[in-house]
């Protein structure tokens, strides 16, 4: 994620966004790209694993192909 700007509700260290994450950590499911190399975030930072999501604005309308959801169960097996 990148925070194109900061408004002066948020600027502060108290109430800047943070990185949010489980209790406990589960090894090999969330990593933090760096350069070429994915570094295992549970082992790296010593936390659990970031809770991420996001709230965005669509610019371009994007098509989509409705689905059965068995056909999308098989797509990701």
């Amino acid at each position: 994620m990148t925070f194109l700007a900061v408004n002066r509700a948020c600027a502060d260290s108290l109430t800047k966004p943070r990185l949010v994450t489980k209790q406990f950590g589960q090894q090999c499911t969330s990593y933090n790209p760096v350069g070429d190399t994915n570094i295992d975030f549970v082992l790296q930072y010593a936390s659990g694993n970031p809770i991420m999501y996001v709230d965005v604005e669509q610019c371009v309308s994007t098509p989509t192909r409705r689905q059965t959801w068995g056909q999308l169960k098989t797509r990701y097996r």
